[in-house]
């Protein structure tokens, strides 16, 4: 195992970034059309109860869903939000945890260098 380079953490870094980012808006687009929609089909249904529907619904329907659809587009945009920086730092944590392990194991290997040279190899009980 070698230790990533700058380029390598720049790398996954930037994609993670885009990823997470292009599914921030995804979750907050679907959203926001899904809540506009299921706004509109209630004022569709609901109006219909006394036998004549009104299609187009008023003006304050389209408000009424315009801002509904705001109000969960950004609640869904800000979970998705909070799951990938969760995942991030996961992700972050098994990279520190390679590289810690790797640089570790390279000091293990200089003082066991270190100690053959003074006393002997199969000396020591490092491994």
């Amino acid at each position: 195992m070698s230790i990533p380079t700058f380029g390598d953490l720049r790398k996954k870094f930037f994609g993670g970034m885009w990823h997470a980012i292009g599914r921030i808006l995804q979750g907050g687009l679907i959203a926001f059309l899904l809540a506009a929609i299921a706004v509109e089909a209630a004022a569709y249904f609901l109006n219909s109860g006394s036998g004549a529907s009104v299609w187009p619904p008023t003006v304050f329907t389209h408000v009424a869903a315009l801002a509904f659809a705001i109000v969960v587009a950004y609640a869904v945009a800000l979970t998705v939000a909070v799951a990938e920086g969760v995942k991030g730092l996961v992700s972050v944590a098994e990279s520190l945890d390679d590289v810690a392990k790797t640089t570790i194991d390279s000091g293990l290997n200089v003082i066991d260098n270190v100690v053959d040279a003074v006393d002997g190899p199969d000396r020591h009980g490092i491994r």
